[in-house]
């Protein structure tokens, strides 16, 4: 739990600090996938879980997406 919440504190930290605001984006990508692959790897290892973990594996995979997506813009404008 310790881990999830250093990263809470530095994605809020580095919305102050544009120079953290890339890396920010590339751990919260590799956060949120890492623990996506790891739900999916689980429902298909040990079968279908209940609403609310289904529910974070959509959320995970939102979020991951959101972090590409504005990874991929910030390539653009730059």
């Amino acid at each position: 739990m310790g881990l999830y919440l250093a990263n809470a504190v530095f994605w809020l930290i580095a919305a102050g600090k544009p120079e953290l605001q890339r890396p920010a984006l590339w751990v919260l990508f590799l956060f949120m996938v890492g623990l996506a692959t790891g739900r999916a790897l689980s429902i298909i290892l040990d079968g279908m879980p209940g609403f609310v973990l289904l529910f974070y594996l959509v959320a995970e995979l939102v979020f991951g997406v959101l972090a590409f997506v504005s990874l991929r813009r910030n390539d653009e404008i730059t």
